[in-house]
């Protein structure tokens, strides 16, 4: 018996324990509750009083789940709850209305805790949630190999591959060459008889998990010849022995009257004898009956008038017993060779992971197993109980028992450890994942091993208090029959009970006219019964699919179906985002959708797995590239142009075949696209291309498909751009689109796909009826939920498909490896059950109604909706039976599937449209005006124009200051001088060039300016790195001589020491980055501070009244520290003229000032100063460790003064100007 969980607090958070959540009980409101109380260390129970313990940081407590999207939400919703108590301890007023906070801040205050302590740690614990530990299953368990390589033998790196298809296909394809084109003709006969392609034992692998294969020792082809004569003799004994008595019995009844029938029967028997056939042969029914002992006497007796059968007639009455012992040997010979394949191919398969360092989702959870397992498997269960004391497992049904023995071996379930916990949340009413080796049986192992232990949650709050009866009357009523609801009730006691749970009810009511033209309340079950009885499965679904489209479209077209408030007043109109199909399959899916569609509704699919490569776009893109890639190719272009992907009209075809000049036109046209995927890349071409046909606004007029349409043609584009990335050319790029084409259009191709990026996009959700399958819907919820096909359930021969797996009677897996296993019946059993659960999920998604086909088509016997009606299912008025078991005034109304409804389609539905108005923004949330900005912002008012928006990277920043040089440099032209080879004054002045010295020094400074100059070969590979283009050749050695001269050049950096070149520097930085944070700072009063100690009473231009707030930034081209001190140096590429007299210390203070760089050193030598002060702390002294600036006049290397233009600006300069950038004061300057 569990224990109701109403309260989270209630719940002790040490040792193992299970909560089960049936649908909408508010699961991950519970966890995240839960997950506060470990925050700040509230273990003990409510009713406990015990204090507060050790407070857990997320990293330590693991929350998991099966899927990334369910951990991204989770962790979402935790760091929101972690917030919002975080606020309600320091604020009551936060969250007045939560029962759960209000309880836990009065029980801290009650043990005397501190709020604000325990506010911090929620507010803690929400800002590191990027590090919490919410993963997935499969994630945690490979950070687990990784982080503990050593104790559980994993290589510290391997890759993980989602899609391994190609590796298993070439595993069942080795074993094909291993064991079957190696054999001889008797082996290999009776291989292909079990798999004759590698495709089935690759389909064999997928059914059954490869722990249950068992190894074959020995040599496998004498094991089969072994079996095969076991086989062959007693065939033949069986044959020969069988013959004469069948030929003796026709020899009695020749000439008998009457028996015509029954001779021809029995002379079946005798050709079978007398052939090559083995026992795989169908014989009928009838045939067997005919040769039963009861109608094998009564024959006796009739014709031939004999009281007593003769011993070869008893004999001939045997035969299908003996029949059934030899077939009985053959189906263990069919199981050897699918237990040896089973094997093999998955040895093979994890030996051909091994080669490649990878792994699989399911390798990770097995070598984990593995290593709990091993010599080392204690220890490490320690270690991880240390790095994780407490667990939470959240969807805990879809558990299988590898996952389940991890847990064990860590947590021990049965007897836990002390000061540890882990917590099992889950609805085993909701475990439909067994096609993904999801164990519901493994869950009822957990909840043994937890007895006593058990919690739940009873309040749905989801739906409406109508939709929760309605499930709750639908699988109560089934809940007392001798097998209960979900087919585990036995005599003694029921492992999976239907407990109906409470309605906490909606806040609307679901009013409509589909069964009168009066507005009523809609039932929460809408069930539409057909009488029509064994319908082909196409018309069935035609029928049910037109139906349920004719519904959706009735609702929407209904003004007056929708959402009703308290006071009976329309809240929201029906509309097609409410409405979720649940399906099976992408058949269903596609048979709903085309009815839609023909009714003009709109839908999306959202459980597309199909590859993009398999939709028509493909092909046509395929074309086009091509054309693309050789467009003087008339015929790749004739076809390019032809795809009606770019609608070209029958009349613009001929013209193109018949007008010279049409043609050729076409032809510059995509030569020009050629030239467009040459220099832009294939994304690029592609855009254009699509815009030069129209093709986007074309596709959109088709309303139902043209979204699809046009969103798989820029998928495909972007994986096109990204595959051109690692491949060199346009040929390898069309070759390698085309294989992938091809590979999933040619014919019997397959057209799913494992991997994610090739997966089709959802083109758009918004306002669109959503089709999706049952499994994909679970967790998911919608105000409105139809189930057309959910009547359906396929014949046995399709659902029935060895080897699969199944549970006998101790719960342990089994193998079916044959449709003629006696154990078939418990596999149906099983897919019933597991159908029974999907049932159930499918009717608990919605808020407000969920509507409901039935009808008696396939095997309708073994469907839930038969089982849950019970005995009367199969009755001729199924409709009676249905409305006698399901009929609930008000909550669930059962009617009649006409076969001839009405055809309507969608109207056209208007929308008022307010006029627009811009949003004002609250005062209170008014943003400040902020950005980044730069030196280059601080623009003079000689400049046109100037920019807020501060460069992104140095060689921006060098970009902007050479192209905002005095333009008069550029033009002006010099006399006729003789100039050395390192001279730099005919080298071309602008933007580009100036930028092109810079990084010349740059990566010398990033290779070091010494090891540079020490291997000439070096300033070679430099320069040629950095000159690309013809146009460069000439001054190729010209940058030489003055590259090799410049890092040897002595320079005066200051007085208190030796000229210094820079290949002398020892300790230095290459274009270190700054942020300077600035408050509301005028350009003016920082331009008249400056003026105030920079080169006072001298002219230059003023600065641009402008504001900086927020952060200015900017890029030093190089700081170096020489003997204690450390200066700034930036490169300037200026011309100052034709000689080297032109670069005197007066000439480059005027361009220092005219340019306004002073203003630039000033903030580099303020950057330094805080940079200084927070390194070296109360060592630091301005005087001491800052030794100025040096501005390098690159050109000038052959003057006087080296072309260093140097200053040191004053101490009380860089004082004021650092409190100016604080904003602590402002300063009125004269």
């Amino acid at each position: 018996m569990s224990h109701v969980l109403e309260n989270p607090l209630d719940f002790p958070l040490v040792g193992s324990r299970l909560i089960e959540a049936s649908a909408g009980t508010g699961k991950t409101y519970t966890i995240a509750a839960l997950y506060v109380r470990l925050v700040i260390g509230m273990r003990a129970d409510s009713q406990n009083g015990a204090e507060l313990e050790a407070p857990l940081l997320p990293r330590n407590i693991l929350v998991m789940t099966f899927t990334k999207a369910a951990t991204e939400e989770l962790s979402d919703r935790i760091r929101a709850r972690l917030s919002e108590a975080a606020r309600y301890f320091r604020d009551v007023e936060s969250a007045p209305s939560d029962p759960f906070l209000k309880q836990l801040r009065a029980a801290c205050e009650s043990k005397g805790e501190s709020l604000n302590y325990l506010a911090r740690l929620l507010e803690l614990a929400s800002e590191s949630m990027d590090e919490a530990a919410v993963k997935t299953i499969h994630g945690w368990c490979q950070s687990m190999l990784k982080e503990h390589a050593f104790a559980s033998g994993s290589l510290f790196t391997q890759n993980v591959e989602t899609d391994d298809e190609e590796l298993r296909r070439q595993a069942a394809e080795d074993y094909f060459r291993r064991f079957i084109y190696q054999s001889d003709s008797a082996t290999q006969v009776a291989l292909l008889a079990v798999f004759d392609t590698p495709d089935k034992i690759m389909a064999q692998l997928s059914r059954v998990d490869e722990t249950e294969s068992v190894q074959i020792d020995g040599d496998i082809a004498e094991r089969l010849r072994a079996e095969t004569q076991r086989y062959q003799s007693e065939l033949n004994s069986l044959k020969q022995h069988s013959c004469s008595a069948f030929e003796r019995v026709l020899a009695d009844l020749e000439g008998v009257k009457g028996v015509a029938q029954k001779t021809k029967q029995i002379q079946k028997f005798v050709d079978w004898c007398a052939s090559d056939a083995q026992t795989d042969v169908k014989f009928t029914d009838a045939n067997w009956r005919t040769i039963s002992e009861n109608d094998l006497q009564t024959l006796h007796e009739k014709k031939l008038a004999g009281a007593e059968l003769p011993a070869y007639w008893l004999e001939v009455a045997q035969f299908k017993a003996k029949f059934e012992a030899v077939h009985q040997v053959k189906r263990g010979f069919d199981e050897l060779i699918n237990r040896h394949a089973t094997h093999w191919v998955s040895a093979r398969f994890s030996a051909l992971q091994s080669q490649r360092a990878e792994m699989n989702h399911d390798d990770m959870l097995t070598r984990l197993r593995d290593a709990l397992r091993g010599p080392d498997g204690e220890q490490l269960a320690t270690t991880i109980r240390q790095q994780y004391p407490i667990a939470l497992v959240d969807e805990f049904q879809d558990t299988d028992p590898v996952q389940y023995e991890i847990f064990n071996r860590i947590y021990r379930l049965k007897e836990p450890l002390p000061d540890t916990g882990i917590f099992l949340i889950g609805d085993p009413k909701q475990a439909i994942y067994s096609f993904r080796n999801a164990d519901i049986f493994t869950y009822l192992k957990a909840r043994r091993d937890t007895e006593g232990r058990h919690y739940s949650l009873a309040t749905n709050f989801r739906s409406s208090t109508q939709m929760v009866q309605a499930v709750n009357h639908l699988f109560e009523r089934a809940e007392q029959s001798d097998r209960g609801a979900f087919l585990f009730k036995r005599a003694d006691e029921n492992e999976l009970p239907f407990e109906p749970v409470s309605a906490n009810g909606v806040k609307t009511t679901f009013r409509h006219r589909l069964r009168s033209q009066q507005l009523a309340q809609a039932p929460a079950l809408y069930w539409s019964v057909s009488s029509e009885r064994k319908r082909k499965k196409g018309v069935a679904f035609s029928h049910l699919a037109n139906h349920h489209a004719q519904l959706i479209v009735n609702l929407l077209n209904d003004p007056q179906a929708g959402y009703y408030d308290d006071n009976n007043a329309l809240q929201q109109r029906v509309c097609a985002k409410d409405i979720a199909i649940l399906v099976n399959n992408f058949a269903e899916a596609d048979a709903i959708r085309t009815a839609l569609s023909a009714r003009g509704v709109k839908s999306v699919y959202l459980s597309e797995r199909e590859s993009v490569y398999a939709q028509p776009v493909a092909r046509d893109l395929l074309y086009i590239l091509k054309a693309c890639a050789a467009p003087r190719n008339a015929s790749t272009l004739k076809t390019a142009v032809a795809a009606p992907l770019l609608s070209l009209s029958l009349a613009e075809l001929i013209r193109l075949q018949e007008d010279e000049n049409t043609w050729e036109r076409t032809v510059d046209t995509f030569i020009d696209f050629h030239e467009v995927w040459r220099s832009q890349g294939v994304l690029a071409m592609l855009h254009r291309l699509m815009h030069h046909f129209q093709v986007p606004a074309t596709l959109l007029q088709d309303k139902i498909n043209g979204e699809r349409k046009l969103a798989d043609a820029l998928h495909i584009a972007e994986l096109l751009q990204q595959n051109s990335m690692a491949l060199e050319g346009m040929a390898a790029l069309v070759n390698d689109f085309a294989e992938k084409v091809y590979e999933r259009q040619s014919f019997g191709a397959n057209s799913r796909t494992q991997r994610d990026e090739q997966q089709l996009r959802l083109e758009s959700d918004d306002d669109l009826v959503k089709v999706i399958t049952i499994h994909k819907s679970k967790g998911l919820q919608y105000p409105l939920v139809f189930l057309p096909f959910i009547t359906y359930t396929p014949q046995e021969q399709y659902r029935i498909k060895p080897p699969m797996t199944y549970h006998d009677e101790q719960g342990d897996v089994q193998v079916l490896w044959s449709k003629d296993d006696s154990a078939k019946s418990r596999v149906l059993d099983e897919l019933l059950a597991e159908d029974l659960r999907k049932l159930y999920v499918a009717v608990t998604r919605a808020q407000h109604a969920t509507f409901i086909t039935v009808e008696n088509v396939g095997q309708f016997e073994h469907n839930p909706l038969a089982y849950l009606l019970g005995d009367d299912a199969l009755t001729d008025d199924l409709y009676k039976a249905a409305s006698e078991a399901w009929g609930q005034s008000g909550v669930s109304v059962v009617s009649k599937l006409e076969d001839d409804e009405p055809f309507e389609a969608l109207q056209e539905q208007t929308t008022e449209h307010r006029a627009l108005a811009a949003r004002e923004m609250p005062r209170t949330q008014l943003l400040e005006r902020w950005w980044v900005s730069s030196y280059s912002a601080l623009r003079y008012r000689a400049a046109n124009e100037y920019t807020q928006s501060g460069p992104q990277t140095a060689v921006e920043m060098n970009l902007l200051e050479e192209a905002n040089a005095d333009t008069s440099e550029v033009d002006a032209e010099a006399d006729e001088v003789t100039y050395l080879p390192s001279h730099l004054h005919q080298f071309p002045k602008g933007a580009t060039p100036g930028t092109l010295l810079h990084n010349l020094l740059e990566q010398c400074a990033i290779e070091g300016f010494s090891t540079v100059l020490a291997k000439p070969r070096m300033v070679g590979e430099i320069i040629e790195r950095e000159l690309r283009g013809e146009v460069w050749d000439e001054y190729r050695e010209m940058l030489d001589h003055w590259l090799t001269h410049y890092l040897a050049l002595p320079m005066v950096f200051s007085d208190s020491f030796q000229p210094t070149a820079l290949a002398d520097l020892k300790s230095y930085k290459a274009e270190p980055e700054f942020w300077l944070p600035v408050c509301e700072l005028e350009a003016v009063k920082l331009d008249a501070l400056i003026n105030q100690y920079i080169h006072p009473g001298q002219s230059r231009p003023g600065l641009e009244n402008i504001e900086l707030n927020g952060m200015l930034k900017g890029f030093i081209d190089l700081v170096f520290e020489h003997q204690g001190q450390y200066f700034v140096v930036d490169y300037k590429s200026n011309w100052l003229g034709e000689s080297d007299d032109n670069y005197s210390e007066t000439a480059m203070t005027d361009k220092i000032l005219a340019s306004r760089y002073d203003v630039q050193y000033v903030l580099y030598t303020l950057a330094l100063h805080r940079q200084l002060k927070q390194r070296l702390g109360e060592q630091y002294h301005y005087d001491t460790h800052v030794g100025g600036i040096a501005y390098l006049f690159l050109r000038g290397n052959h003057a006087e003064t080296a072309g260093v233009y140097r200053a040191r600006p004053p101490y009380e300069l860089i004082t004021e100007l650092d409190v100016m950038f604080s904003g602590k004061e402002h300063h009125d300057v004269a």
